[in-house]
């Protein structure tokens, strides 16, 4: 998953490649004001939309 702030940036341009790359830029890389952009064009719920970007919450490991 990413884990610094170009790779957000890059993240949600693989995820979301129409949005618009000069509001990206603005966000400085913080996930919440990525998330902010998106949001405005998706009805995911943001948690759902907060995972596709940095990952599930308590950490990417998963046991079976």
């Amino acid at each position: 998953m990413a884990t610094t702030l170009d790779d957000y940036r890059d993240r949600a341009r693989i995820l979301w490649p129409r949005l618009d790359p000069r509001r990206l830029r603005r966000t400085g890389g913080d996930p919440e004001r990525i998330l902010t952009l998106v949001e405005a064009r998706s009805t995911l719920p943001r948690d759902e939309l907060r995972a596709m970007l940095i990952g599930p919450p308590g950490g990417t490991s998963r046991q079976h």
